[in-house]
C-alpha cells in the first residue's frame, strides 16, 4: 500500500512533498461573491484575476481573484485575532499553485521575495523543514 499525495491545482492534479504546520497569532477570513470563504495568515500568497500573486493582507473589498469558477470578488475581510494552526502544502509540482478552498493560492516565498526586492528571505530546510530568515546577500553567497 502506499499513499499518493497530491493536490487539485489549476494543471489538474500534482504531487506535493509534504504539509507544514504553524502556530499563528491571527489569520484573516476573507468571503467572496460566490458564497466560498478563504481563511489564511496575512503573508499567505493569493492569486488575482490578472494573474499576479498578492499577499492576503494587500487584498482589499472588490479585487477579483483566480477561483475553481474563473473569478471571485472579494467582499469583506476579516482579521480574526486567536492563535491558530495553519497548514501549507510543500513543494506543490509543476508552478506551487494550488486550489485553498477554491482560490488559487501558491507556497513559495522565496523567488517571490526576491521579485519584491526584499533584503531578507525566508527559507526552508527540506531534510527538517526547519524556517529560517537570512539576508537575501547571504543566501546568495550560500548557492
Amino acid at each position: 500500500f502506499q499513499t499518493f499525495k497530491q493536490v487539485l491545482t489549476p494543471s489538474g492534479f500534482q504531487k506535493y512533498e509534504g504539509i507544514r504546520a504553524r502556530l499563528v497569532d491571527s489569520i484573516l477570513e476573507v468571503s467572496f461573491d460566490d458564497r466560498t470563504r478563504l481563511k489564511c495568515t496575512e503573508d499567505h500568497r493569493i492569486q488575482l484575476a490578472d494573474g499576479k500573486f498578492i499577499e492576503a493582507s494587500s487584498l482589499v473589498p472588490d479585487m477579483e481573484v483566480l477561483s475553481v469558477n474563473g473569478c471571485a470578488k472579494i467582499l469583506n475581510i476579516k482579521k480574526i485575532k486567536q492563535k491558530t494552526w495553519v497548514y501549507d502544502l510543500l513543494d506543490v509540482a509543476n508552478g506551487s499553485v494550488y486550489w485553498t478552498n477554491g482560490i488559487a493560492s501558491h507556497n513559495c516565498v522565496l523567488i517571490d521575495e526576491c521579485l519584491a526586492g526584499k533584503e531578507t528571505v525566508r527559507i526552508r530546510r527540506k531534510s527538517d523543514h526547519h524556517e529560517m530568515t537570512m539576508r537575501l546577500e547571504d543566501f546568495w553567497k550560500a548557492v
